[in-house]
Parts: structure tokens; C-alpha cells; sequence
């Protein structure tokens, strides 16, 4: 007992926060602990508040409640209880926080039985994102905690647990059982009860119009612009469904009249389509007035807050990509509202007609409609294949963003395109600006892949005015000559029209800050060089020197973000996890060649086919191996932060 009281206070004093090592059911220091500063938290003083003041009772040996942090994802609830803790644990050095991952809950008996009245340590338990699809032995285990059967609940310990659900159980579950339980209350109860363990319910909630002013003075500060978007039509399945609750609850209390006045759906449309993400409920029906007095009063709306702001309304986006084909056909609304029969109702023009009653609807709070480029090309039965643009443009007073364009899909012009009719258009290529794409096609890799692999030199390569300049791009997707010149080309006097460039990152695969951290950088360093950086010189030479070039350049810039950019970003951010490609390994007449992705990072390896450590051997030159030998890389930046692995094969 004495040695390992002994052990447990060594390692404590050598740290701040841990995480909870479950198979060798013991704490690891979280040597790069991401925080925000306190101060960065905005929008949300009240629970900044409550958990402040909480934890600093707790810090001084007061009486403290366990917290339970409940509401949508990415409103702060994380990212406030390290602030907090990091704020008091710059002054009270004893508080330590432990993070325990869900999926090993019940190593919370040994971490209780460990730590539970240690002497001079105080301790928040920290469990993420957590929540129950039934009761089992995992929920069970944590109700027991709370209620302090284990043991007494110990002083020196306090329970942090954010979740997306009030009660940790998914609400149908919770309805069903009121429905068919034969003891209903008590059923419920069973349900129910562990959320009221908590001494403190902390709830996160959308932003308030007040919340969102301070943040648009906040942005406005560090020059930064915000644009609202509103999903019209398509894409808006969140309004819609809003919308009928709406309707549904008015209609129950008789009034017919104030359930139509926002609703957003015809309830007799028996139109068939599928959105590209297999969604039937998802797009505006386009016919019903009530459906503009929506958009109006949203519009109206989000403008007075930047007014109260005092910040300018520059741009509104209505998004409007991913139109699916068949919408609004079997919509009685629409024959009616066209005054037509379902065989002579013209939708392209209908669509075109909402088009200009939207952009007429931003307009008249001084700023300019955009929107995906989708909005501005014809629509056809595979909505994502629309290459030929509307002959009603309206005028050219709209920002289209052109994104679909797959290398060999044949829309790689369509930025020129409308650059050329005249638009002002942003470049947003999901071939090479789509952070969510995967790099590589490691299975392990984050990311996806419906428009290629997006890698660094993908997005460094690119000449924004000349998609096909770079000839190594070209071979490497599989351009040929023959199909570039059937491409049109941004003409010299339109180039103005293309005002910029747009890098994106959707989180349909991120599930943690780690990964937002890694999907983010270096992406973004590689995409600021190519949105603010001078026109390569190489680009102009289409010469067989221009590769030979380009990769002299390349190489300059990978030794600049290895070796200078990337350390000053780990030396501010030291919590900051980016990601570190994996090294390349060759082994030729027993002899071990690597390659390192990044100028200046260290590459460590071992022999045994186990994963290298920051202790593993450093390589610094060729050595040889055995064939019995399992050669594991493993790249490390300044501060020990590890990559993937790779095991080297031979050739």
C-alpha cells in the first residue's frame, strides 16, 4: 500500500491533467493539454459561471456538487471544463483532472478506490459525450457511483459529465416506455433518475440574439466575417421539420390561419426524389407563400442583429446545392400556384422565380445573395451533374461558391464558367479545398473520399486561375491534353470576377477535437500559401522544366513548415494536435531507407513490429536489418507528439 501511495503521488506531482490508462488501470499525464482560454468562451457566462464557481469550492476543500453539462454539440460544454480547470489550476496546483474515456466506465470503482481521500489532491473526473441506449451495467455503474454505494462520496473527488441528452437516454426510449410500461411513473423513474444524481444541471442551448451580437462584435474585432446561410430550398430539413411541429401545435389549438402562416411544406405532396443524402423530407416547397414570409422574417431577422451589432451585412448565403430531381412534381401546391395542370407546370421556372423573390428579400437589408453554384446552372435528373448555366441569370449581383468539381468529372471550368458570364465567384474545389476528404487511402485515414484523396500538394499545387497548369497535377489525376482543350479557360479580362478562394471542412467524420485538429492542420497553412502567396513563377513555365522547378519550390516550403512554422505553432499551442503525416520506409539489400514527410521531424523506429515511442531509436541514416527484423516508423514533431505508424515492407 505504502509503494504504491508512493507511485500515485509521484506521478500526480509531475503532472496536472491525466487520462485514464485503461489496460494498465493507471493515470498518463496529458503532457499537451488543449485548453481555450477562459476568456475565448463567449455566449455562455451563465454556465461559465456555475462551473467556475463550482470548481473553485471544490479547489478550496468546500462542499461542491457533481455537474452534469447537457446540450447540442459545440456549444462549449468540453471545451469550458478544461478552461475552468486550467484557469484554477494556474493558482491551486493540487486540483487535477482525470479523463476517463465512456468505454471504460467502469474503471471508475478502481479510480475511486485509488484516489478517494489521497491526501493534498483533489480530483475532477472528467467523462465526455456521455450517454445510454438501454440501462445496463454501464449506467447502473455510474448511478451507483453518484449515489455513493461504492463508498461514502469521497471530498477530494467531484464527477464532470457533458452529454447530448438531459436525462443520458434517448428521449424515444424514455416515450416508449411511458407508453407500454404497465407502471409507468416507476419505469420512467429508472430512466430518468441517474440525471438527477447531479447536484448541478448545466444546460447548453442554441445562441441567443444577444449571444450571437457578441459574437459578431467579436469577429468584427479580429476582422473577421461572418455570413449567415439559410438553407433554401434545399438542404432545409431541420426548418421544415421545425416548421410542421409548429404548424401541428397551432392546428390543435384552432388556429388554422397562424399554422400556415410559416409553413414550409405541403402536406399533400406526394412528389419522389432522394437528396444526395438519401434524405425525402428535405426540400422547401417552393409554391406557398408561407414559405417566403419564412425566409423574410429569418432574413429580417438576422439583419437587425448585425445592425444592433454594428457590424455591416455583406453577404447572405441561401446554399441551395444539391437540388434533387423530382421534388415539388406531385405537390398540389405547385399545380395551383401555377395555375396549371400537373402535365404544364413549368418547375425550372418556378425555381427561377423563388430565385429572384429570395435575392429581392436579401437585397433590401443592403447585402447580396450567395450561394452554391448549383443555383445558377440548369437543373437536370442527376442534380450532381449540371453543366450548362441558366439562360434567365437574373443579373450577375449574386456570389456563386463552385465546388463540385472531381478531377476528370468534367466540371473543373465550371468557376470559369461563370466567371466569365459575369459573376463574382469564389473557388471552393472540393478536389483539392475539401478538408474532409481523406489524404490517402490508409483505412485508418479520417476523412472520405466521393472526390479523391485531397492531400497537401493537391492543394498547394493549384494555380487558381488555371486549374490545368500544373502538368504533374495533370498526370497524377489523369488529365490528358485531349481533354483540356474541350475545358473552357478563364479569360484574361474576367479575371477579376474571380474573387477568392475557399477552403471547407464539414464534420460528418470528425467525432473529436483531436481530429478537427488534425483534419485542420497543416491543411490550412497549405491553403492560406496558396490563398495569399504571389503566383508561383513555375506555374508560367509550361515547359518540361517546369516539374523540376516546382519541386525545388515544394521542397523550400515543406522545410519552412517543418521546420519553422509547425514548432512556433506547437511552442503557442503545445494542446494543439496536427497532424503528422506517416514517414515513407524502404528496405533494399537489408538496408532501411526513410523518408520524412516534414522537414524536421524526427522519424523514431523499431525492429520487433512494436509501435516506436519518443524512446525508440532516432533514424538518422541507412541501417541494416535482419529478415527476421519487423521495421515499425513512427514520425514525432518538436514536442513528442506521435503520428500513424507504418510497417515497411520489402520489396
Amino acid at each position: 500500500m505504502f509503494l504504491s501511495n508512493f507511485l500515485s503521488n509521484l506521478t500526480l506531482s509531475r503532472g496536472n491533467a491525466f487520462i485514464w490508462d485503461s489496460k494498465i488501470k493507471n493515470l498518463k499525464i496529458i503532457t499537451h493539454f488543449r485548453f481555450i482560454d477562459l476568456d475565448l468562451l463567449i455566449g455562455i457566462e451563465r454556465q461559465k459561471k456555475t462551473i467556475y464557481d463550482n470548481t473553485i469550492n471544490f479547489a478550496e476543500g468546500n462542499f461542491t456538487n457533481n455537474a452534469l453539462l447537457w446540450g447540442s454539440r459545440g456549444n462549449g460544454k468540453s471545451s469550458l471544463i478544461k478552461s475552468v480547470f486550467n484557469e484554477i489550476n494556474k493558482k491551486n496546483k493540487n486540483l487535477k483532472l482525470i479523463q476517463l474515456n465512456k468505454n471504460n466506465i467502469f474503471d471508475i470503482e478502481i479510480i475511486y478506490e485509488k484516489y478517494a481521500n489521497l491526501k493534498n489532491y483533489n480530483f475532477i473526473i472528467f467523462i465526455d459525450d456521455l450517454s445510454f441506449e438501454k440501462i445496463d451495467s454501464d449506467y447502473k455503474i455510474i448511478k451507483s457511483t453518484l449515489d455513493g454505494s461504492i463508498q461514502n462520496q469521497p471530498k477530494n473527488i467531484v464527477l464532470y459529465v457533458t452529454s447530448n441528452r438531459r436525462h443520458l437516454m434517448p428521449r424515444d426510449m424514455i416515450e416508449n416506455e411511458r407508453s407500454s410500461a404497465i407502471h409507468t411513473d416507476e419505469s420512467v423513474e429508472e430512466k430518468i433518475s441517474l440525471s438527477d444524481r447531479f447536484g448541478l444541471w448545466i444546460g447548453f442551448h442554441n445562441l441567443s440574439q444577444d449571444d450571437f451580437i457578441s459574437l459578431l462584435q467579436y469577429a468584427k474585432a479580429k476582422n473577421i466575417t461572418i455570413i449567415p446561410q439559410l438553407s433554401f430550398p434545399s438542404h432545409a430539413r431541420a426548418s421544415i421539420v421545425s416548421m410542421d411541429v409548429r404548424r401541428n401545435r397551432l392546428i390543435a389549438l384552432g388556429d388554422d390561419e397562424g399554422a400556415e402562416m410559416y409553413a414550409l411544406s405541403d402536406p399533400n405532396d406526394n412528389s419522389v426524389y432522394q437528396s444526395a443524402q438519401l434524405y425525402n423530407d428535405n426540400t422547401i416547397n417552393i409554391c406557398m407563400e408561407s414559405s417566403y414570409r419564412f425566409f423574410d422574417k429569418v432574413v429580417a431577422e438576422v439583419a437587425a442583429m448585425y445592425q444592433k451589432a454594428n457590424v455591416r451585412l455583406k453577404q447572405f448565403s441561401i446554399g441551395a446545392d444539391e437540388l434533387p430531381y423530382g421534388v415539388w412534381e406531385g405537390s398540389p401546391r405547385c399545380i395551383n400556384f401555377a395555375t396549371g395542370t400537373a402535365n404544364d407546370v413549368d418547375l425550372e421556372s418556378l425555381y427561377n422565380d423563388a430565385l429572384l423573390r429570395l435575392k429581392s428579400s436579401i437585397e433590401k437589408h443592403g447585402a447580396v445573395m450567395s450561394g452554391w453554384e448549383d443555383f445558377l446552372l440548369v437543373h437536370s435528373k442527376n442534380s450532381q451533374s449540371e453543366t450548362k448555366l441558366k439562360d434567365e441569370r437574373f443579373d450577375y449581383n449574386v456570389i456563386p461558391y463552385s465546388w463540385n468539381n472531381t478531377w476528370g468529372g468534367g466540371r473543373e471550368d465550371m468557376v470559369y464558367k461563370l466567371a466569365n458570364a459575369g459573376f463574382k465567384t469564389v473557388m471552393s474545389n472540393s478536389s483539392a479545398f475539401y478538408f474532409d476528404m481523406a489524404n490517402d487511402n490508409d483505412m485508418d485515414a479520417f476523412g472520405l473520399n466521393w472526390s479523391g484523396y485531397v492531400d497537401y500538394f493537391d492543394t498547394w499545387a493549384i494555380d487558381p486561375q488555371d486549374i490545368f497548369a500544373n502538368r504533374a497535377l495533370n498526370r497524377k489525376h489523369n488529365i490528358t491534353s485531349d481533354y483540356i482543350l474541350k475545358t473552357t479557360k478563364l479569360k484574361p479580362n474576367k479575371q477579376d470576377n474571380l474573387i477568392g478562394i475557399q477552403s471547407q471542412l464539414w464534420t460528418e467524420t470528425v467525432t473529436s477535437e483531436t481530429i478537427l485538429d488534425q483534419m485542420l492542420l497543416p491543411n490550412l497553412i497549405v491553403f492560406a500559401e496558396r490563398a495569399w502567396a504571389k503566383k508561383p513563377y513555375w506555374i508560367s513555365d509550361q515547359s518540361s522544366a517546369q516539374e523540376h522547378k516546382m519541386t525545388k519550390y515544394w521542397n523550400q516550403f515543406l522545410n519552412v513548415m517543418g521546420k519553422r512554422t509547425l514548432p512556433v505553432i506547437n511552442n503557442l499551442f503545445p494542446d494543439f494536435y496536427h497532424d503528422l503525416p506517416k514517414p515513407g520506409g524502404i528496405i533494399k539489400n537489408d538496408s532501411l531507407f526513410v523518408r520524412s514527410p516534414f522537414p524536421g521531424m524526427r522519424v523514431h523506429y523499431t525492429l520487433d513490429g512494436s509501435t516506436p515511442s519518443p524512446s525508440s531509436k532516432a533514424y538518422h541514416h541507412p541501417i541494416s536489418v535482419n529478415p527476421d527484423n519487423v521495421v515499425v516508423l513512427r514520425s514525432f514533431d518538436n514536442q513528442l507528439k506521435g503520428g500513424k505508424s507504418i510497417t515497411v515492407l520489402r520489396e
